[in-house]
């Protein structure tokens, strides 16, 4: 390598990679069991298998020709004996796996290596990696400073409560991984121009997490804008037909989830959560305009707090407020009320807010916020929203269309949030886990 190759090799790349690798040795360390009774979910070793991998059984009976995991066994109390330790529908006296199918597909190469052992914690927590390197990306190609991006990225997956899921290859935890990663991957294509690769990227992760449509919103908004900059006389329809090529590849992606959710329970919208018995007995089944009251209510304003003895109270099951659990969205929120005040605002911070609000909305009218974690995982969903309008430029005064991505000039009081971000879920982490199995 010569002086000036040298010069021009970025370091900081694989200084991120040590940090976080490292830390997910310290992580484990802290969080590691020796003995769990109740099915094996992690046991003492990064390099274990988690038992709650509903994906790698999926793409094992793949392998085996079957759409289905196993034909369901019950005890003469009525009680299934085989895989009662996963969340898996039943149809028809077959077990599924309930949840969309993407994550089996990118399990499935390990099954060639590993068969029903994959190192889901190794490939979690290397997703998790990634995805920082790909928002690191992000923030360097708009110039932002370099000691300043890779903090950022950083805080963007360690401040949020994707370090809590990233500590388990849990079915629930693998697929928010996967979408963070291909929502934060989906950016990167739409700032360098690759249309149809960023709206690919999104068909994937609605294969991960359905909500994660609602980017499509975002992704055409600012693609059309684009064209209209560019075309104005062709009219704001001429401008959005012009997309129809894009489109072609998530339509065929589409299809495909659509083919393999009517193969499996004569439904093609069905990818088999409403098989679950959670939701069977339920009367207002899997999702409610009745539930989104107490949901929003407890994201927005669930319990955290400092008892009189100084020791943090939270509730365990659903989480507490969201903002504080992924303080990342503080930045975004503390944004907002500077354009609010300003009152300027660009097309495209509108429309990712309005997608914002739509996925909250939507996952409040779900049954559950997601079950026994700490903070609300389910908005972890939500931060390739808070990273995108962190970077758009937004005008002076008023309302504009005229306007770039640009560098992320990071504030002293962002550091400080951010800062705290990395903190308090690196805290939550060790807390949550060493609590559970406990």
């Amino acid at each position: 390598m010569t002086v000036e190759n040298a010069k021009r090799f970025n370091i900081t790349p694989l200084i991120m990679v040590l940090i976080m690798a490292f830390s997910y040795l310290l992580l484990y360390d802290l969080t590691a069991v020796t003995d769990y009774a109740g099915g094996g979910s992690q046991g003492t070793s990064i390099l274990d298998h988690c038992m709650w991998d509903s994906y790698t059984l999926q793409a094992l009976a793949w392998k085996e020709g079957r759409l289905y995991i196993a034909e369901a066994e019950y005890n003469e109390a009525g009680e299934r004996t085989n895989y009662a330790y996963l969340e898996l529908a039943e149809y028809d006296n077959k077990l599924y796996v309930s949840f969309p199918p993407f994550p089996s597909v990118v399990m499935l190469p390990f099954t060639y290596i590993f068969g029903s052992k994959t190192p889901n914690q190794v490939i979690i927590a290397a997703i998790c990696i990634i995805t920082a390197l790909i928002a690191y990306k992000i923030l360097k190609k708009l110039n932002t400073d370099d000691k300043a991006a890779a903090f950022i990225a950083i805080a963007y997956v360690f401040g949020s409560n994707m370090l809590t899921m990233s500590l388990n290859g849990g079915v629930w935890f693998m697929a928010q991984a996967i979408n963070l990663l291909l929502c934060t991957w989906a950016i990167y294509a739409m700032i360098t121009n690759r249309r149809i690769l960023s709206y690919a990227l999104i068909a994937f992760a609605v294969g991960c997490r359905p909500f994660s449509i609602l980017f499509f919103i975002v992704l055409f908004a600012v693609y059309l804008i684009e064209d209209i900059k560019a075309d104005s006389k062709s009219g704001i329809f001429i401008n959005a037909l012009k997309q129809w090529k894009c489109l072609i590849i998530p339509l065929v992606i589409a299809l495909c989830y659509m083919s393999y959710n009517y193969a499996r329970f004569d439904n093609a919208l069905e990818f088999g959560h409403n098989y679950l018995e959670e939701f069977r007995k339920s009367p207002n089944g899997q999702f409610s305009l009745v539930y989104l009251g107490e949901n929003l209510s407890r994201l927005l304003f669930g319990k955290i707090a400092l008892n009189s003895r100084l020791h943090l109270e939270y509730t365990w099951f659903d989480g507490f407020m969201f903002y504080i659990a992924n303080p990342f969205f503080l930045v975004m929120f503390i944004q907002m009320i500077r354009n609010a005040f300003k009152r300027s605002f660009s097309v495209q911070r509108l429309v990712i807010i309005f997608a914002f609000v739509m996925n909250i909305l939507l996952l409040c009218c779900h049954k559950t916020l997601g079950g026994w974690q700490f903070g609300a995982r389910y908005t972890v969903d939500m931060l390739p929203y808070a990273l995108l309008y962190m970077l758009i430029q937004t005008p002076e005064k008023g309302l504009s269309i005229d306007l770039e991505c640009k560098a992320w000039k990071l504030k002293k009081y962002e550091f400080v949030i951010l800062l705290f971000a990395v903190m308090f879920n690196a805290y939550g982490a060790v807390k949550f886990w060493v609590a559970y199995y406990n």
